[in-house]
């Protein structure tokens, strides 16, 4: 059996690479998908350049993937989008940087499953995840960040519901055409760049299980609900408990 091809949007990035090694792994063809080419992917992913908020880039990327695969079989959309002032607050945050957070996140999630989707369905199978967030489901305990260190923005939280909101329409609409589409919304993740201020420490305080989600457990989680053959419209939350109290 020829082994599924599975694009990785944002393929360079933290969560990405972590999620091609995992996915080559389990006998996937990678393909990663991201503005630059990514670094440590090595042999294991076919780089394809993609800006995810031109419909045009996007097109453009999948055909790539159907010329050279003849099929594409799952799609991981796990971009990121800091711009200048990212994390400023509400009353001081910048237009052109809220719309260039929706515009990767949740358009370019758009954009790419309206690109695959009749792929997916002339075969009538596929499978879409999109990488949310714990803030896609709560709001930030705002008390963890202390004076002057902002919490994750409005437009964030926004961007990672939206994804949810998208998710159960796509695996609606779709399901009985063979596609699925879930979320995988982790927690703190280790190895990212952690507020200052012993923000670590308090967090980590509250989470159930004492420990923050490492990049490896994003991507083995994102690996099982890709292959879970009854999971649609489902988000798996990823954070050791801590949306639980």
């Amino acid at each position: 059996m020829a082994a599924p091809v599975t694009v990785i949007v944002g393929g360079g990035g933290l969560i990405g690479r972590a999620c091609v090694r995992a996915l080559a792994a389990r006998g996937h063809a990678c393909v990663s998908l991201d503005v630059a080419r990514p670094r440590g992917a090595g042999g294991d992913a076919v780089y394809v350049r993609c800006d995810v908020t031109s419909e045009r880039s996007v097109r453009a990327a999948v055909e790539r993937v159907r010329r050279r695969f003849g099929r594409l079989d799952n799609v991981v959309h796990s971009p990121n989008a800091r711009p200048a002032r990212f994390a400023a607050e509400l009353a001081r945050y910048d237009l052109a940087a809220w719309r260039r957070v929706l515009d990767v996140h949740v358009t370019g999630a758009m954009l790419m499953s309206r690109a695959v989707l009749p792929l997916m369905a002339r075969r009538r199978a596929g499978s879409i995840v999109f990488l949310g967030s714990m803030y896609g489901v709560v709001a930030p305990t705002f008390a963890l960040y202390g004076p002057g260190r902002p919490a994750p923005p409005l437009v964030y939280t926004a961007a990672k519901a939206a994804l949810i909101g998208m998710a159960k329409w796509i695996a609606a609409r779709y399901g009985r055409a063979g596609i699925r589409c879930n979320v995988v919304s982790p927690g703190g993740v280790d190895e990212a760049a952690w507020p200052g201020g012993g923000f670590k420490r308090r967090y980590l305080a509250t989470v159930p299980q004492g420990r923050a989600v490492g990049v490896d457990d994003v991507a083995r989680a994102i690996a099982y609900v890709l292959e879970a053959e009854h999971l649609n419209g489902h988000n798996l939350v990823l954070d050791g408990g801590w949306t639980s109290i």
